[in-house]
């Protein structure tokens, strides 16, 4: 109970990511887990099982590993151990394709191509 804070959904989740020193997601059944690419907005190292879709991959600091392999605590503390520096990842979520502004601007000229060709909607 002294280790664990349970908040339920929060507005803040980014203000929680600065507090942690590792993310971990052992799952065994994930798509594209935003909450992984939060964690590595954050510049956490992330530890991601094999399970979910190698896509997650954004950041040198996030590596999979196979849910059924031993070496997960071993990792955990080689991460947990190893001094990491934080540093602003924007760069690379932008060139994961993960920018809203980007992404947005993309979406509104593929719409606006289609407005103005709606022969291209019949393929």
């Amino acid at each position: 109970e002294d280790r664990f804070i349970l908040t339920g959904s929060i507005p803040n989740a980014n203000e929680y990511y600065q507090a942690l020193d590792l993310f971990v997601l052992p799952s065994k059944y994930e798509g594209l887990p935003l909450v992984g690419i939060e964690a590595q907005t954050a510049s956490l190292p992330c530890l991601f099982s094999d399970k979910i879709t190698t896509e997650l991959k954004i950041t040198e600091l996030s590596e999979f590993i196979p849910l059924k392999s031993e070496i997960w605590v071993e990792k955990i503390l080689e991460k947990f151990y190893t001094k990491h520096i934080r540093k602003d990842m924007k760069q690379e979520i932008i060139d994961a394709g993960y920018d809203i502004q980007t992404e947005a601007k993309k979406l509104q000229e593929l719409y606006l191509s289609l407005a103005e060709n709606p022969e291209d909607l019949e393929d």
